[in-house]
């Protein structure tokens, strides 16, 4: 419902106002399995960043944009497409964030190519330290 309310742009400075953001950090917490309530508190987050006037409200709780790049990847498609249209707001608005979102993209995208490279970096370094041993 309040996302509804947040359709009115009238209506987003009175909701940002009332301490939302916190809240709804605080519901997320509880709630995280409940795919249905998650997916209403990222809708309400989206529509405070929508607006230039609330944007402010959720840009300033640190857990909020955590918890939105926690949940670019989730396996609900509709949670993703919601928390992926929010951090696009935050890149926009935010070089820092904008960063950190790019990085979890790269780290998620190439997440393969990583563990091989990491995994091939310990094996060699092992190969070197066995042979060093050796002699």
């Amino acid at each position: 419902m309040v996302g509804t309310v947040l359709t009115d742009p009238a209506c987003a400075p009175l909701v940002a106002d009332c301490g939302i953001a916190s809240m709804l950090i605080g519901m997320l917490k509880d709630k995280q399995e409940d795919d249905e309530i998650v997916l209403q508190i990222i809708f309400v987050w989206n529509k405070l960043l929508y607006y230039k006037s609330t944007r402010d409200v959720v840009l300033s709780e640190p857990q909020a944009v955590s918890y939105l790049l926690d949940l670019m990847h989730d396996q609900n498609t509709e949670i993703r497409k919601v928390c992926n249209s929010a951090l696009d707001i935050v890149a926009e608005c935010d070089m820092t964030w904008a960063n950190e979102i790019r990085k979890k993209n790269f780290e998620f995208h190439n997440s393969s190519w990583i563990e091989v490279r990491c995994c091939c970096r310990c094996s060699d370094i092992f190969a070197r330290l066995f042979l060093f041993l050796l002699l």
